[in-house]
């Protein structure tokens, strides 16, 4: 009702209040592809809102996502090019082997250790 009623009167969501939505239904087992077809949201906004939530300690399942093998690759990478907070030298370094979305999540991840 809430978002029908936001819809006609083009009223927009607040910055967090869309990763709040994206946590309830990351919270229901939601993967990335069938919460971004849900909201009608793209899946590269869904992984955004994954990195928020790690970097806000509200969400700390990551696995879900980036398997332990991609995540050793990433840090690799990420070691091997400076530790970038920019995506794209990461993602170069991997041949474009892994996406843009998991190397989000997982800097969000290494920006919690370092």
């Amino acid at each position: 009702f809430v978002e029908l009623l936001r819809k006609e009167l083009h009223v927009k969501k607040g910055k967090g209040e869309t990763a709040t939505e994206t946590l309830l239904m990351l919270n229901r087992n939601m993967g990335i592809e069938e919460i971004a077809r849900e909201r009608n949201i793209q899946s590269t906004t869904v992984c955004s809102h994954i990195a928020q939530l790690i970097t806000e300690h509200k969400f700390l399942d990551w696995h879900r996502f980036v398997p332990a093998a991609e995540m050793e690759r990433i840090v690799n990478a990420w070691h091997k090019t400076g530790k970038p907070t920019e995506l794209k030298p990461v993602y170069d370094e991997l041949e474009g082997s892994i996406e843009y979305g998991k190397i989000r999540i997982a800097l969000a991840v290494l920006a919690l250790e370092e």
